[in-house]
């Protein structure tokens, strides 16, 4: 179970009369474009994409492509330290819970989706666990903190890794969420 502000995922309440979801918040969540995502820690800076230093010794790549049918974010990174991935800002609301999800083909390594803290009291996060297929990761979180910038990340845990991110999506629960205590 993943968390956030103290509140387990799983003790949740959601409005059985309104379960929608909001707008998109992120912008290019399907990698059919080639602008809204930044290089997360390339070589240790925020940077465009694409990048593309394989070569110069680095063998960090962060570009849009197809693969498997799909447009995709392409990354990888051959470093086992440094974590490198992609992030987009968004917005919230103090109050309203947020469902974050990521489709990715893992070709090596563990990929991470996670938020930062501004929008939200603790750092989440949640890992792929399989590769060589397509997988679904989701995580929901509570925005507790009156800060009302966040981002969202995607990166390799632990460092070298290599996959494709078909998308990223982070929407907000139309209903009234509650907890169980």
């Amino acid at each position: 179970s993943q968390t956030s502000g103290g509140a387990n995922r799983d003790t949740l309440v959601y409005d059985n009369h309104d379960t929608t979801l909001g707008n998109e918040l992120l912008s290019n969540s399907d990698m059919t474009g080639t602008t809204g995502w930044r290089g997360y820690n390339l070589e240790g800076s925020d940077t465009s994409i694409p990048y593309d230093n394989n070569g110069e010794g680095y063998d960090e790549v962060a570009n849009y492509t197809t693969f498997n049918g799909r447009n995709v974010l392409y990354m990888k990174n051959d470093a086992a330290s440094e974590g490198p991935g992609s992030n987009q800002n968004f917005t919230t609301t103090v109050g309203k819970v947020y469902k974050f999800e990521m489709t990715v083909w893992v070709v090596s390594g563990t990929m991470k989706m996670s938020n930062n803290n501004g929008g939200f009291r603790d750092d989440m996060h949640v890992s792929t666990s399989t590769t060589g297929q397509w997988e679904t990761i989701t995580m929901v979180a509570a925005c507790d903190t009156t800060d009302n910038s966040a981002e969202v990340y995607t990166w390799f845990h632990g460092g070298a890794g290599e996959g494709y991110v078909d998308s990223v999506s982070v929407k907000e629960y139309d209903g009234n969420v509650g907890n169980l205590l």
